[in-house]
């Protein structure tokens, strides 16, 4: 064994080595945040990303420049190479690859057709997408079935949504009540109060 270092760790050693380990990483992220900044001449933006209470700056590509303008001081979704600290929280954003509007508005679900099964709602089935800024997803629920569904945009949540609907269906509705628990077929009630299934087009 030896009783001191091979090289001792001088002050200028020392500063390398923290140099050397505190090399920034980065990662493919979707960050979510309210839109606070824009710099045209620079085309440079900055979110307020809520998770990390800072504002993130980013470069975006000039044909995007009227998206960003109009929808300043609103959420948006920003895809891209993004630059952590040493916690691994976003610090910048080094490549914005696509920049998507935050829609949240409710919407009416009228029918559901994964190819095997249509299902037709008997009253519309309305539903309220919900920012989830610390997830970077948009979800949207429904209590009454226990369904939670997200994504990274409103359209993959409502498609998660109608899978999953789809998936109790075929898993409560066509199955035979005599092999259901209590509990079951009282899903199943639920389902067919709130919809039917009908012949494919």
């Amino acid at each position: 064994s030896f009783e001191s270092p091979l090289f001792p760790l001088t002050d200028g050693l020392r500063t390398a080595i923290q140099q050397h380990l505190s090399v920034a990483m980065t990662e493919d992220r979707v960050l979510i945040g309210e839109l606070v900044h824009i710099h045209t001449d620079e085309n440079r933006m900055g979110i307020f990303y809520a998770p990390a209470q800072r504002v993130i700056t980013g470069t975006y590509e000039e044909e995007l420049e009227d998206f960003v303008i109009n929808k300043l001081r609103e959420k948006i979704q920003v895809v891209g190479q993004v630059q952590l600290d040493g916690r691994g929280i976003p610090d910048k954003i080094i490549n914005i690859t696509e920049i998507n509007e935050v829609d949240l508005q409710s919407l009416e679900l009228h029918e559901i057709d994964d190819g095997e099964v249509r299902i037709v709602f008997k009253a519309p089935l309305v539903l309220q997408p919900e920012l989830d800024e610390d997830a970077r997803e948009i979800s949207i629920s429904c209590p009454e079935l226990n369904i939670i569904a997200s994504g990274i945009s409103r359209e993959e949540a409502v498609n998660e949504f109608e899978n999953d609907f789809i998936w109790l269906w075929k898993e409560y509705v066509l199955t035979e009540m005599d092999a259901l628990s209590s509990d079951a077929r009282k899903m199943v009630e639920k389902l067919r109060t709130m919809a039917e299934q009908v012949e494919r087009k």
